[in-house]
């Protein structure tokens, strides 16, 4: 007896070294392991330099224990993860691991130990009964909700209905080679709860690229029976790009019509989607461009794919291109998660202009807005820096933009303060 436990010590431990060797290996979902050296955990995902050379394998494509180990969300978020849990209860931006044990529930508040120089306090008898605990502080009371944002209605009558999304299994006629790699694109085009637009790409493999495309649209004659495409290959074989054929519908938008053509490309590992949009309100006419690098591509069969909407109010947003020079800033126009790019019926030209304190105009530029610039990884249609601007001094940075008869002037204003050493 005493031999089989001796044998049965020495082959758990040979399991539990061998398991160990084998868990610092990155694989995928389906138990297949990566060739290759883990480089580093990006937002995106987990690169691994292989045979091939650096490649970034997306989160949910990875197994459970390679997540866990190289991606802090899912390692904060383990157990609401294994309890299905919905997103609203885990940790959106949980801190990195320290090399302090992991956080446990916060334990009751004891009294504070008495300094190493003050006298003991005398014992308590054992009789005497123990203080009430007090009472706990009185909530905070809760905020009102903001008032619902009306001017999508008010401008146009349009008001969304909640869409009746699916889930990727639940998309009919998909015939997909590997449907843990597919990528997945929903787009609310219409005020209905049905006015959705599928798009899943599908690949053979990690190794090719997603060069076939099914669009599934319940409301749309043309694509309610998930009609696939191959798409057509460009490009040299170290820059191959997959592009496909326009998807194109019409919607009503309250008083507003629109004509879209949806343009797919697959290029560099990332899916490009461009919109081109006629819109039509009494005899005004509008033409614009709706740009998207989507980094939402991947998901798991049960969860409900989340829809973007194609039509909405345009913005002007302003941002910070540095964070160490405040000088520098960037401008885009967006409708909803998508860049928008004036075409016709609309002004190009973005009109910037520094105002000091005192209201004194300090420099002016006028920029066009047709193009989504990335130079320095950040998007923007317009860049300004602030050149006569002096430290410890601060000017308002106003941006306007025409977009025509439907849609109006837009306007932006941004405050900046430069510090003395700047």
């Amino acid at each position: 007896m005493r031999r089989k436990i001796r044998w049965l010590i020495v082959f758990l431990l040979a399991l539990f070294c061998f398991d160990g060797t084998r868990a610092q290996e990155a694989r995928l979902a389906n138990g297949v392991a990566i060739k290759g050296e883990v480089l580093r955990a990006l937002q995106e995902g987990l690169e691994i330099q292989t045979p091939a050379g650096p490649r970034v394998f997306p989160w949910p494509l990875l197994s459970a224990g390679t997540r866990y180990r190289h991606q802090p969300a899912y390692k904060a978020n383990i157990g609401a993860i294994q309890e299905g849990r919905p997103s609203s209860e885990r940790k959106s931006t949980p801190a990195l691991p320290s090399a302090a044990s992991p956080a446990e529930a916060p334990a009751l508040a004891l009294p504070a130990a008495a300094p190493a120089s003050a006298p003991a306090a005398p014992a308590v008898p054992a009789q005497e009964p123990a203080p009430a605990p007090k009472a706990a502080p009185k909530p905070a009371p809760k905020k009102a909700a903001p008032p619902p944002d009306t001017r999508l209605t008010d401008t146009f009558g349009l008001s969304y209905a909640t869409p009746n999304s699916l889930r990727p299994r639940e998309i009919p006629g998909l015939k997909l080679r590997d449907d843990s790699l597919t990528m997945y694109q929903v787009f609310q085009y219409g005020p209905g709860a049905d006015d959705l637009l599928y798009l899943a790409f599908d690949t053979a493999s990690l190794e090719h690229p997603h060069d076939v495309m099914f669009v599934y649209a319940p409301s749309i004659s043309t694509y309610a029976r998930t009609p696939s495409e191959k798409g057509q290959s460009k490009g040299p074989a170290n820059n191959r790009e997959i592009h496909f054929k326009p998807v194109t519908f019409t919607t009503q938008y309250g008083s507003m019509s629109a004509k879209y053509e949806l343009t797919c490309v697959y290029a560099r590992r990332k899916l490009l989607l461009n919109l081109h949009v006629d819109v039509a309100q009494g005899m005004n006419r509008s033409s614009y461009q709706l740009y998207l690098e989507p980094g939402d591509l991947f998901t798991e069969a049960n969860t409900v794919l989340k829809a973007k909407r194609m039509f909405d109010l345009p913005v002007l947003n302003c941002r910070s291109l540095d964070p160490r020079n405040k000088r520098r800033l960037g401008f885009l126009l967006n409708m909803g998660p998508f860049y928008l790019l004036p075409e016709k019926g609309m002004d190009k030209r973005l009109n910037i202009q520094a105002l000091s304190d005192e209201g004194k105009v300090l420099e002016k530029q006028v920029s066009k807005m047709d193009e989504v610039n990335y130079t320095g990884g950040t998007p923007a249609g317009a860049r300004f820096t602030v050149q006569k601007l002096k430290p410890g001094e601060s000017c308002v940075v106003e941006a306007t933009i025409n977009l025509g008869p439907i849609f109006g002037p837009l306007r932006r204003e941004q405050k900046i303060e430069l510090d003395e050493e700047n």
